[in-house]
């Protein structure tokens, strides 16, 4: 279950470092959470200037803290709500991305840290170099 705390339209600028090519380094960033039906919510990012992302959250009924963020693309990310920390991770042509929403007294901090995989050793060990990273204050407003 997701706290209702989460609920509602958050709304803040996003900071883009390193900054990607066609994109300011800040843009404006709105999440929006409602609930739908038993266990699923709505999520939808907007980006200023970019179409809305039409995400759903859905509760994993069994397994409580889990949940799957469904693209509603064919992309199923899983998630873990751990304390006040919506987690997921997920690969992508090589690249690592982990995004964390954790919601605190001024509203939710939204990261996005991007790693590029590195050569795999003798002990067959990758490390992961830090790419990028995306990070926003969204603040509650409605």
């Amino acid at each position: 279950m997701l706290p209702k705390a989460w609920h509602g339209v958050w709304r803040g600028s996003l900071t883009l470092r390193p900054p990607l090519k066609n994109f300011p380094e800040i843009l404006a960033m709105e999440l929006r959470i409602t609930p739908k039906e038993n266990d699923i919510w709505s999520w939808v990012l907007a980006y200023s200037g970019q179409p809305e992302r039409l995400y759903e959250l859905k509760a994993v009924t069994d397994k409580p803290g889990t949940f799957i963020l469904d693209e509603k693309n064919g992309i199923l990310l899983d998630a873990v709500l751990e304390n006040s920390e919506l987690l997921t991770a997920f690969e992508v042509e090589g690249r690592l991305l982990l995004t964390r929403y954790t919601l605190v007294t001024s509203g939710i901090h939204y990261e996005t840290r991007t790693f590029q995989r590195g050569e795999l050793g003798p002990h067959k060990i990758a490390s992961w170099k830090s790419q990028s990273l995306q990070n926003a204050l969204l603040r509650h407003s409605g």
